[in-house]
């Protein structure tokens, strides 16, 4: 489990990922404030948390489709 703190609204959320790699890169939706951020975490520790717009999300989304693809 690792603990994100919204940027935004201070809620603490604690979220349970399955990483296969050692460091995790993906978008993260606060279900309070329903803020949008691009989270780093590495070892289960928050290593950045940082705003991401819906076309950032969208270009995030297709890179994440076209490595899939590739794989």
């Amino acid at each position: 489990m690792t603990a994100i703190t919204c940027p935004a609204c201070r809620q603490t959320h604690e979220i349970d990922i399955d990483i296969t790699e050692a460091m995790y890169q993906a978008p993260f939706h606060c279900p309070r404030c329903l803020g949008l951020y691009f989270v780093v975490i590495e070892d289960n520790a928050l290593i950045s948390c940082e705003p991401l717009t819906e076309s950032g999300y969208a270009r995030w989304k297709m890179a994440q489709t076209s490595r899939e693809a590739n794989d």
